[in-house]
């Protein structure tokens, strides 16, 4: 195989993984504001369940994907249901993490969050959702629109 992994799977999966770093990033900054006191734990709380729903979502996403990559050409059946599952699973993660732009908006504009904080916060949450939304793209590219409109239908 090339460089570039699977042809079907390697731009979804370089996409999601990217969206998951960014994910790890912004969520040690929420961590962070948690446990030195940086931002009011009650007034985190929101932001803090809605960003940890996007990171089951994808880390299973992910977890699909992989396991997409390396599936047998005679695995059409698990490859469809996984595929399914893994637009899902993107929608959700998509949907939680517009509640936690509102959220982190939220903070923000009562001024919970300190200036310095601001900017970086900010740039890793559009991160996430730039790749997120990239790996979607992906998804929708190479796979029929059955399928995919079967997971987008699915994602509540």
């Amino acid at each position: 195989m090339s460089g570039t992994g699977h042809p079907v799977w390697g731009s979804a999966l370089q996409a999601l993984r990217r969206s998951l770093y960014a994910q790890q990033v912004f969520s040690s900054m929420l961590r962070e504001w948690e446990t030195a006191g940086i931002v009011d734990e009650s007034a985190l709380a929101p932001l803090r369940h809605w960003t940890e729903a996007s990171t089951v979502c994808r880390v299973e996403a992910l977890g699909h994907c992989i396991r997409l990559h390396f599936l047998k050409p005679d695995g059409e059946a698990e490859g469809e249901r996984l595929t399914t599952d893994l637009v899902s699973l993107l929608y959700r993660a998509r949907r939680a993490d517009a509640k936690a732009a509102r959220e982190l908006e939220t903070l923000l504009s009562a001024r919970h969050v300190p200036e310095p904080w601001s900017a970086p916060v900010q740039t890793w949450h559009a991160q996430r959702r730039v790749w997120l939304k990239a790996s979607l793209a992906a998804v929708k590219a190479r796979v029929s629109p059955e399928v995919y409109e079967r997971g987008k239908e699915k994602r509540s």
